[in-house]
């Protein structure tokens, strides 16, 4: 799975991580194994879900101090999703 293999290289935890996607599914999936999702909403006709929401990634910094989560900390989150 995506989500073991990143946090193994990563070295974080999961409640330190940040899962960004526009689909459901994936959240639902970052979710059960402790990540914090949050849904990107960029177009219209997406489903959406009861996850936080950001219209472009440079929201995520907002939602970041919302969990207190270190930038640093959502930098090296989003190079090992990416």
């Amino acid at each position: 799975m995506m989500f073991q293999d990143a946090l193994e290289k990563s070295g974080l935890k999961p409640e330190e991580c940040i899962f960004i996607d526009d689909q459901v599914k994936n959240l639902e999936a970052a979710k059960s194994l402790g990540i914090h999702p949050v849904q990107i909403i960029y177009h219209e006709g997406i489903e959406i879900g009861e996850y936080p929401t950001i219209q472009k990634p440079s929201d995520i910094l907002d939602f970041a101090k919302t969990v207190s989560i270190g930038i640093f900390k959502v930098l090296k989150t989003i190079m090992y999703y990416h």
